[in-house]
């Protein structure tokens, strides 16, 4: 079996206190394949994807592994896990007026994160920004 994208093991999210919000969650992403985080409000989803991107609040402590094409994500700096962040995997959030500017073009906004991420052109980023929609 070729080594997953994205794998997530043991991932559990507990307040300060200890209450479990997410207990034990594991899955893996093939390079080029899809999938979905499915479930009732309130189940953990969005702190699962958070915590994969090491976004969780403060008053959350994360546990388990997340690997990234192979590179285990809780073992970077800040610096380097923003760098991972902007460049090889990003996350729109569910609250489409905090997720997208509203009176920008969708294309524009994720042509400006390929500027600023990885140093494309404006219009290198635009054409590339067109290809992913």
């Amino acid at each position: 079996m070729t080594t997953p994208l994205l794998a997530v093991e043991d991932l559990t999210i507990r307040t300060r206190r200890g209450r479990s919000l997410v207990d034990g969650v594991s899955f893996a992403l093939g390079r080029g394949s899809r999938t979905g985080l499915i479930g009732e409000s309130g189940s953990g989803k969005s702190l699962t994807a958070l915590a994969v991107l090491g976004l969780l609040p403060d008053n959350l402590e994360a546990s388990g592994t997340v690997t990234l094409d192979g590179q285990e994500l809780s073992s970077l700096d800040d610096r380097a896990l923003c760098a991972v962040r902007g460049n090889d995997v990003s996350m729109v959030f569910q609250e489409p007026m905090t997720a997208l500017n509203p009176v920008m073009r969708v294309g524009n906004q994720v042509a400006e994160a390929l500027v600023r991420h990885r140093g494309a052109s404006r219009a290198e980023a635009l054409h590339t920004a067109i290809s992913l929609l």
